[in-house]
């Protein structure tokens, strides 16, 4: 430790007609034998920068070293000949808009294909689902009733808005024909 380094005391009178006062201090010098925080972050600043700059210098040499590396060697190609060959043009003929009646001997029209039917059991969950689902009507209590594809809702909702979205999403589920909307809107 050297003599810097070791605290001082100080003794001051200070004296006034009729009165006298002393006063004591003790001086302790700065601590100076650390490295402050701003040096610290500008040395990390600084090996950051160089790090970066190494990168990027090593990045593109090494890209110049691929270019170099794939670059092909000019061979000299043969020569080609184009041959252009004339195409006939193509006339259009109309196809009638209307099938055939009559099919070929031997030969049975395909069967129409019907939509495959839900029932009702299906689409009420179907609904329900998306109404549970929904972040807006999640809370709602709304009853849903199918029968033959039609659905009926019915319930509360606090606000208009939920009442037709619940309808628009019943509306979205396959196998809806049609959405009877009873549900009744009971403000706050």
């Amino acid at each position: 430790m050297a003599n810097e380094d070791i605290p001082r005391y100080e003794r001051e009178t200070v004296t006034r007609p009729g009165e006298r006062h002393e006063y004591s201090r003790t001086i302790v010098p700065e601590d100076r034998r650390g490295v402050s925080p701003a040096a610290v972050v500008a040395l990390v600043l600084a090996a950051i920068a160089v790090t970066m700059a190494l990168m990027l210098f090593f990045n593109q040499r090494r890209q110049d070293e691929m270019a170099a590396t794939t670059q092909p060697t000019a061979t000299p190609q043969p020569s080609q000949t184009v041959t252009i060959i004339p195409v006939p043009q193509v006339q259009t003929v109309p196809v009638p808009a209307t099938p055939p009646t009559s099919t070929a001997p031997g030969v049975v029209p395909p069967a129409p294909t019907a939509s495959p039917v839900i029932d009702d059991a299906t689409i009420e969950n179907k609904v329900r689902d998306k109404l549970l689902y929904s972040p807006e009507l999640a809370s709602a209590k709304i009853d849903v009733k199918v029968d033959s594809g039609w659905v009926t809702l019915s319930g509360e909702v606090t606000n208009p808005a939920m009442k037709s979205l619940a309808e628009q999403l019943a509306k979205q589920v396959k196998g809806v024909k049609r959405v009877t909307n009873n549900i009744d809107v009971k403000l706050p």
